[in-house]
């Protein structure tokens, strides 16, 4: 699990924004942000962080939104295998799970919101929290999928029927 959470945090997106111009109605776009940089829509490219930033959202916001990406994901990771050695318990597992989960939700929408460039609005954001979502529907399919191989596994009662001679 903890490879398809690491996974997911490079190659998936972290959301996408769709924006456009204030004063220019021909200038506007969708841009999806990943850790590692971005993807046009309009302009149908791909393109790296770098000083001249992404779309309208600015470089340092940008990186910013990478670093704390990450770092949540590493916080998944550390949880699964604290669980998977059974340093942590089961709620405690669920709990980190759903706040890792809200931090993907609005750290995202914040950062958008606040560090769009002037001249600039945003029409439309959503967060991605993949990595967060992945964990927990994983875990509960772990458990669910568990629960059922143990109670098939137990061995049934002895319900042997003696006959008597008469």
């Amino acid at each position: 699990m903890s490879i398809a959470i690491a996974s997911t945090t490079l190659l998936l997106p972290i959301g996408l924004v769709e924006w456009h111009h204030l004063f220019i109605d021909t200038i506007w776009d969708t841009s999806y942000y990943f850790v590692w940089g971005g993807y046009s829509v309009g302009y149908n490219r791909f393109g790296f962080y770098d000083s001249t930033g992404f779309g309208p959202i600015n470089y340092e916001a940008s990186v910013a939104l990478a670093i704390i990406w990450v770092t949540i994901a590493a916080v998944l990771i550390a949880s699964n295998l604290a669980l998977s050695r059974q340093m942590l318990s089961v709620r405690t597992h669920l709990i980190i799970a759903f706040l890792c989960l809200l931090a993907q939700i609005v750290v995202p929408i914040a950062v958008f919101m606040t560090a769009l460039s002037l001249n600039f609005a945003m029409t439309f954001t959503a967060p991605l929290p993949v990595p967060s979502i992945m964990q927990i529907l994983c875990y509960s399919a772990m458990r669910f999928f568990s629960k059922g191989q143990s109670s098939s596994a137990q061995p049934l009662p002895d319900v042997s029927i003696t006959i008597e001679r008469l």
